[in-house]
């Protein structure tokens, strides 16, 4: 089986985040409200309160998983990377409780975590080849 493609349109996105109250955070990414918050848990459940940024923490964690799987639109790659992506780039937007606008562009991200990408693309095609094995023995 072949490796999975992984391909992005774009590398440059406008990342907004409302903060009406504590524990009512909103993420935007170029615009569109994302409302992943149970699919990002399902993956790792860092924050039952969701999303948070401007800190190190677990809800900045859960935030960069969210934004991860919205411009990835692939869970393996988004469980690879988002760690990272909090690092680089949640933990620096606003304080914690204020809301913020920021302009990112991911391409030298991407290019300095092309092995972890990999990895995560060859975990993929070893997930889709388990399924597959799986189905054959259902079927038998």
């Amino acid at each position: 089986m072949e490796a999975p493609e992984f391909t992005l349109e774009k590398t440059a996105f406008s990342i907004k985040g409302i903060s009406r109250s504590l524990g009512d955070n909103h993420l935007y990414v170029d615009g569109k409200e994302l409302t992943n918050l149970a699919d990002s848990q399902v993956i790792r459940n860092h924050s039952p309160d969701g999303p948070a940024w401007g800190y190190g923490g677990s809800g900045p964690a859960q935030a960069a998983l969210m934004i991860c799987l919205h411009i990835f639109g692939n869970k393996h790659v988004a469980q690879a990377l988002y760690q990272d992506f909090k690092q680089a780039f949640v933990a620096r937007w606003g304080k914690n409780g204020e809301s913020f606008e920021a302009e990112i562009d991911i391409a030298d991200f991407l290019i300095e975590h092309r092995d972890r990408l990999k990895q995560a693309l060859q975990q993929q095609q070893w997930d889709e080849e388990d399924a597959q094995w799986m189905n054959m023995e259902d079927s038998d």
